[in-house]
Formats: C-alpha cells, sequence, structure tokens
C-alpha cells in the first residue's frame, strides 16, 4: 500500500509491489491510481504527454471530433490498390481518391489508412539506424471536396491537434509553399494567411521541397500542401528542439496542362492525412515508435519466443545494438503486422517471384533470417505464435476480426519460415551483421532489390 497526497491528504492504495509489475502492470497501477483518486474527489491533472492517449484512443478521438464536423466515416481500404496498376501499394491519402480528384459535389469523408513504403534503400540499416524507421504505417485522413477551404481546414487540424489532443501551443510549428519561380508556381500566402490565425508567426516557415507543392504526375491534379510540425524535445520552452512531421494537407486547387499551364479545377479537394504513429509517440513520449502501446502485444510475444539469454527491447540504436537484438526485435515487429495488413480481406498478398509478391518473400526471408540467427526463434511452433498473436490484434486490422483464413495465412508463414531455414541450412551460409556494401534481397535470395 501507498498513499497519494491529495491536496494536504494523503489517499490510501492498495498494490502489490511494484517492482514486481510488468509494463502492463504499471499500466494497471496508473489506472488504479488515478481511479482512486477521482473516487476521492479529485481531478486529476494530465500533462500533454501520458498514458492517457493510448494509440485506439487517438483514433477514435479523431473520428468523433471530424465526425462532430459533419465528416463521414468511411471503411478501410485494402493496402493494394484497386483498378490502380501504376500504384503498387497504398502510400498516402492522395492515392484513395487519385481516379476523383476532376470530380465535381461536395463530399466529406474520414478514414484510418493502411500503408505499406517498399524502398530499394538498405532496409536492414534503417532498422539498425533508427528506432523510428518501418515500413508500415497508419495514416488517419480526411477528404473534403467542393466545401470550405483553406482558412476552414488549417482552423479545424488546428483545433484538433491544440484543443483535443492537448498540443501545446508553443510546439505546434507548419511550413507552407513558398514558390517556385523556375516553375512559375507563387507562393501559397493564402494558407499563410490562415496559419497566422492560428500559430504564431515566428512559428511558420516558408518552404519549397517537393512535399510543399503535390502533383499527381507531369499533367493532372496538383496544389500546394501544408506541414505541421510537433516540437517533442524535453525543453520546457520548445527552442531547438526535436520537430517531428505528423502532419500534411494538400489543397488540390489545379490542373497542370502539357504546356505547364495551371486551370483552377471546377472542385477543390482538401486532403489531409495525420501519422498515428508519429502523433502517439508525442503524446506517449516515446522515443522509439516500438515503445508505443501498440507494439507491446507482438513486441512481448516476440520477447517469450526468443532465446532463453535475451532480454526485453530495449531500443537501441546503431553502435549501441553491438548484437543487433534490437533490430531484429523491430524488423519483426514490422514485419508481422505488415502480415495482417496485406493478408486482410481484399488485398490477400501472397509470395511470389515478381513485383509485390517478390517484395512480400524478401520480407519474409528477412524477418525468418533475424528471427532465427539473431533472436534464436530456432523452432517453427513458436514463429507460428508470433504470426498468430499479430492477426489477432483486430484494432490494427479490422477485417482479420473473424477472417476464417487465420489459420491459412498462419500455415503459409510456417511454410516460408521451413524453407528459408532449410536452404540456410543447405547452403551454410554464413549470417552477416555487418552492413551490406551493396543493396540486397536477403541471405537466401542474394539478390539485388
Amino acid at each position: 500500500m501507498f498513499a497519494v497526497l491529495l491536496g494536504s491528504s494523503p489517499v490510501f492504495v492498495a498494490v502489490p509491489d511494484p517492482f514486481s509489475l510488468s509494463c502492463s502492470g504499471l499500466t494497471a497501477l496508473v489506472l488504479l491510481v488515478v481511479e482512486s483518486l477521482v473516487m476521492a474527489g479529485a481531478t486529476p491533472k494530465t500533462s500533454w504527454f501520458s498514458l492517457d492517449w493510448p494509440v485506439y484512443e487517438i483514433r477514435e478521438t479523431f473520428f468523433s471530433y471530424l465526425g462532430e464536423n459533419q465528416y463521414a466515416k468511411l471503411s478501410s481500404t485494402p493496402v493494394i490498390p484497386i483498378d490502380d496498376p501504376k500504384v503498387p501499394l497504398i502510400r498516402t491519402c492522395l492515392n484513395r481518391f487519385k481516379g476523383a480528384l476532376n470530380g465535381t459535389g461536395s463530399h466529406r469523408t474520414c478514414f484510418s489508412l493502411r500503408c505499406i513504403v517498399t524502398s530499394s534503400d538498405d532496409v536492414i540499416e534503417h532498422f539498425r539506424s533508427d528506432a523510428t524507421y518501418h515500413r508500415f504505417t497508419e495514416i488517419l485522413g480526411s477528404w473534403s471536396s467542393g466545401d470550405y477551404f483553406k482558412e476552414e481546414a488549417i482552423g479545424l487540424l488546428h483545433s484538433l491537434l491544440s484543443k483535443k489532443y492537448g498540443l501545446p501551443e508553443s510546439r505546434i510549428h507548419a511550413t507552407y509553399f513558398s514558390g517556385d519561380t523556375s516553375s512559375g508556381l507563387s507562393p501559397d500566402n493564402e494558407s499563410k494567411t490562415a496559419l497566422q490565425k492560428c500559430i504564431g508567426e515566428e512559428r511558420i516557415l516558408p518552404s519549397m521541397s517537393k512535399e510543399d507543392f503535390w502533383m499527381s504526375g507531369e499533367t493532372g491534379p496538383c496544389g500546394p500542401s501544408v506541414g505541421i510540425f510537433v516540437d517533442g524535445s524535453n525543453s520546457q520552452d520548445g527552442v531547438n528542439g526535436k520537430f517531428i512531421e505528423i502532419s500534411r494537407t494538400v489543397f488540390v486547387e489545379f490542373n497542370r496542362q502539357a504546356d505547364g499551364v495551371l486551370s483552377p479545377l471546377q472542385a477543390k479537394h482538401i486532403i489531409t492525412g495525420i501519422n498515428l504513429q508519429c502523433l502517439a509517440a508525442i503524446l506517449q513520449k516515446k522515443e522509439s515508435l516500438y515503445e508505443l502501446d501498440d507494439y507491446d502485444n507482438i513486441i512481448d510475444c516476440i520477447s517469450c519466443r526468443a532465446g532463453e539469454e535475451f532480454d526485453s527491447y530495449s531500443g537501441k540504436v546503431g553502435e549501441a545494438d553491438t548484437d543487433g537484438v534490437d533490430r531484429a526485435y523491430r524488423l519483426l515487429a514490422d514485419h508481422m503486422r505488415m502480415i495482417s495488413v496485406t493478408n486482410a480481406s481484399g488485398s490477400q498478398l501472397g509470395p511470389g517471384h515478381k513485383g509485390l509478391e517478390y517484395f512480400l518473400k524478401c520480407a519474409d526471408k528477412l524477418a525468418v533470417q533475424y528471427g532465427h540467427k539473431v533472436l534464436e526463434i530456432l523452432e517453427q511452433d513458436r514463429y507460428a505464435v508470433i504470426v498468430f498473436t499479430s492477426l489477432l490484434d483486430s484494432d490494427l486490422c479490422p477485417e482479420l476480426e473473424g477472417y476464417r483464413k487465420k489459420d491459412q495465412i498462419e500455415e503459409d508463414e510456417v511454410m516460408i519460415y521451413q524453407k528459408t531455414i532449410r536452404k540456410l541450412q543447405d547452403q551454410n551460409l554464413p549470417f552477416d551483421m555487418v552492413k551490406k556494401k551493396r543493396k540486397f534481397c536477403c541471405v537466401v535470395c542474394n539478390k539485388n532489390y
């Protein structure tokens, strides 16, 4: 039992030995303390970051707020775009509405978009050096067409971040498109003016990066964008902090002709995307995305099935991660979450030898290699449990809830595990933990991306 001071009076809370509690136990302890304070008549003071912001609540707050503003919630789409062979995997909110940007009419919709980013970069090096790198991410998005425009959109987003999520005004920064004379593009002064009504002028910066003016191609719909950044440093005044981009709003207002001339669209569109994991890292004050609560189950499951001598995930990166264990944790956790969304109804991206299927095949083999060689997950039954645990996360992928093919997905992943281990044993290849000089698929394939 210990006491929590409520004013000058202590409130006694009976708990087990705090030092014997797991992470989930500590969370329960915090909730128990809060509940006791509330019952005693207290109003617990919350900071702008706290355990009160689990990922699922961040998501639901987003939908609730937009619902209050007459946005209709759409169901999630598969990570493989339908009827768009030019886009292999959903990467941004714009992919979802690419075909509707020349349309007319008035719409307000919001959605959760699961995205997978494929890259020719050295994936292993990313997982080694960056605890925020992941191939799978979730975007909270909204689309408004033929309705209000920049001032209202920026005000709505700022209100969501500052009032609903409680981010301090002094930590919110923004960029706007500053123009590009070489392309004949004028500065987006309308967005700048709208930002100045919400954010201090000293925290608004002009920018001319490729993200600041979106184009669907050499011709077609296009428009400037606004980036929202949060100072996630530990400093109290937000000076010289670590800035994290959590949101991007694209104002699709032009149609670019073959001669480069921009003509106004009949209906202007606003597409906003908020990176759920980045926002959660700010609210939960986590340096590593793999320490967020929605990674707890899969990280714990990997830890329990790894070799006995391995500690739990500790978030080490770069040279500090001398044995590569934390890198393997990140790679395997990211892969297992990716398995869920690529196998959901409507996606069902299976292993193969071309295109998307080849990408997943390479990702599968990397996960098996690092799980087997680094974390010593030596039995296929242990690997199967990790796979099945990821498939049980209905919050991550609601389409998998009650999905009858879960067993088949598990069997497929175990088959890949068996084949990969067999090839490693047959070829008797040494496992190289050192960064490769060239980009490669995996030790087994030994092919370039």
